[in-house]
């Protein structure tokens, strides 16, 4: 109780030494360097990530068809929740704390079934594109199941990762509505190869 009354009284005093002015260039430049820097890592990690899947799409035919758009919903819906978080941090609709409160856990709830379903949609959608092209593929319930079962691990951690860092770098004085865009969309994307890698192994046998 005692922490909770010192993070609001610290929350409402850095309310208050916010300018009301406009924004100052060096703040958005240097917040804005921090995000685009986290990006180009970890998309070379990404990046390495995928060459390192070469066998494994070797196996999964015409599982290189969804990593497009696996990669970008995951983006997509990362993005849109720590939009989401940072407004009401900044609002004051949800307090900096590390604690779900009912707000929070409905936009995580509806993010993770908006994943989920889009990650089924992708499978099937991936299988479609490479019957009507006429590319071999593993077929449709192993690229649907392979999308699946990577989108919810993705999504697992991907949720609460968002959750954290948003109120992290409020913490720390950030805008998450700076921060946050290329940060959740370089990390999904690391998650993202590696969820979709975990669950290619377990369609396939090879675990």
């Amino acid at each position: 109780m005692v922490l909770a009354r010192r993070t609001d009284r610290s929350f409402a005093a850095r309310r208050m030494r916010q300018p009301e002015g406009p924004i100052k260039i060096r703040r958005v430049v240097r917040e804005g360097i921090l995000g685009v820097l986290i990006a180009t890592t970890s998309g070379v990690i990404a990046g390495l990530g995928l060459a390192m899947m070469r066998g494994t799409l070797e196996r999964m035919a015409g599982m290189l068809v969804m990593i497009p758009p696996f990669l970008d919903m995951r983006g997509n819906i990362s993005g849109s929740l720590s939009s989401r978080l940072g407004t009401a941090l900044h609002k004051g609709t949800i307090k900096p704390i590390y604690r779900l409160s009912a707000y929070t856990v409905q936009n995580l709830l509806g993010s993770m079934v908006l994943g989920s379903v889009m990650s089924v949609i992708i499978g099937i959608f991936a299988y479609t594109v490479c019957l009507v092209l006429g590319y071999t593929n593993a077929g449709v319930v192993s690229l649907t199941l392979t999308s699946f079962i990577g989108g919810v691990l993705a999504n697992l951690i991907m949720i609460f990762l968002t959750f954290l860092s948003t109120v992290f770098f409020f913490h720390r004085g950030l805008d998450p509505d700076t921060v946050m865009g290329p940060y959740v969309t370089a990390i999904g994307d690391v998650v993202s190869i590696i969820s979709l890698f975990v669950a290619a192994q377990f369609v396939l046998g090879g675990w």
